[in-house]
């Protein structure tokens, strides 16, 4: 019985050993998988930029699309930065003027009045007519300051407009925004801009035109460059007073050719905005781009792009998620 147990127990380890002899050598025979079979290919380009290689059928699976970008017409602009004006010193000093106004007005008419009772047979005594008349000097010169005041304040395109009062109406309730942007200390303007394109920070796919109204009247102690103001009449950013804007002045001179990227074009890395361009049937490179000119149909750039070039307008952030890949398995 010993015996027939024994013999059970090697025949069973020597079975085991022999499927573990096959399944080895089974597996030593078996090619190694590829695990960047599927991987794009990344090389070095021509230049400093690196290209992500895929073949046509990769490129589909991604769902990689190229055009050839649409020629536009970007004007000459000048970047500032600047904030939204709070309205409110402003309406406190219209008010302060309309009641010197009033002010004046009753002074006035009763120092008319004291002088003419004085020449009715001095119905009014000398000191009454001296008094109404000095009355009416003192609200003239309060209402004289208030409107300087304003003038050097506020400027004289706005310290004149007829309808300063339903505009600082406008500008108290948040319909209309009054912005003042600077340039930086080493790029002046010899001729006022023409407009502005303000762009609110935290969203820089919206924009809104406003208009010129005049230099700054006084000198910003923080921004040493040229200041300038602007309305915008219907506030369509929703910008609140003391917020942060970029704004694009507009300068006298020719138009730039440029090209419009779409929007799905763009990818963002290191802090900058790139494209991806075709460079072959397989390759694409990217390219960095500046957004300054937002449109309806993308951003207009001037510079770096050509109609000719065939950019990424979909898939763009598939070759960017390929290219890092690439890097880190360069750096292992």
């Amino acid at each position: 019985m010993k015996t027939t147990i024994v013999a059970l127990m090697a025949g069973l380890a020597l079975g085991a050993s022999v499927t573990w002899l096959f399944s080895r050598h089974g597996a030593e025979e078996a090619p190694p998988a590829d695990k960047h079979e599927s991987e794009a290919h990344v090389e070095q380009g021509t230049n400093v930029e690196r290209l992500v290689k895929l073949d046509h059928a990769r490129q589909v699976s991604a769902g990689i699309v190229t055009a050839n970008p649409r020629i536009m017409q970007v004007p000459s602009e000048v970047q500032g930065y600047g904030r939204v004006l709070d309205p409110t010193p402003l309406a406190t000093l219209l008010i302060e003027i309309e009641s010197a106004e009033a002010a004046l007005d009753a002074s006035g008419k009763e120092y008319e009045r004291a002088k003419a009772l004085f020449a009715d047979n001095q119905n009014a005594s000398a000191r009454d007519l001296e008094s109404a008349k000095a009355a009416m000097k003192r609200d003239r010169a309060l209402r004289e300051v208030a409107r300087a005041r304003l003038l050097t304040g506020w400027g004289k395109a706005l310290a004149e407009r007829d309808d300063l009062p339903a505009l600082v109406k406008a500008l108290t309730a948040l319909e209309s925004a009054l912005v003042r942007l600077n340039l930086p200390p080493d790029e002046p303007l010899s001729s006022p801009p023409t407009g502005a394109r303000l762009v609110f920070l935290s969203d820089e796919n919206r924009s809104a035109e406003a208009d010129f109204l005049s230099p700054a009247p006084r000198a910003d102690a923080q921004m040493q460059g040229q200041g300038f103001l602007f309305l915008l009449g219907k506030n369509s950013l929703e910008l609140r007073p003391e917020m942060a804007v970029t704004g694009f002045l507009k300068v006298r001179g020719e138009m730039l050719q440029g090209v419009v990227v779409p929007r799905s074009a763009v990818v963002r890395h290191e802090q900058r905005a790139w494209v991806y361009v075709q460079t072959d049937d397989a390759g694409f490179a990217r390219k960095p781009i500046v957004l300054k000119h937002a449109s309806d149909g993308g951003w207009s750039i001037a510079e770096g792009l050509s109609p000719s070039d065939r950019i990424v307008v979909s898939g763009a952030q598939v070759l960017l998620s390929e290219e890092l890949k690439a890097q880190v398995r360069f750096a292992e």
